[in-house]
């Protein structure tokens, strides 16, 4: 797993977790991981592929990549 988010790519990922009803804890569950974790990855802070995926297929992507892609065009799955 690469770099960690930007954070511009935490708040539109936010975003777009907020247009699901989606929360930290959500995005936890799904990686089976803490909460605080989560929230680390999120907020640029840590990286973890667990959650990078979680979000990725949570929010409606194939890829991690993916997700960070439609990000720098504003876009959504």
């Amino acid at each position: 797993m690469g770099k960690t988010i930007t954070h511009r790519e935490g708040l539109w990922i936010k975003y777009q977790m907020s247009l699901k009803n989606l929360v930290q804890a959500d995005i936890a569950a799904y990686a089976k991981c803490t909460q605080a974790m989560a929230s680390h990855v999120i907020h640029g802070r840590k990286v973890s592929a667990n959650v990078s995926m979680a979000l990725s297929k949570a929010l409606g992507y194939k890829s991690f990549d993916e997700l960070i892609a439609a990000c720098g065009k504003g876009g959504a799955a």
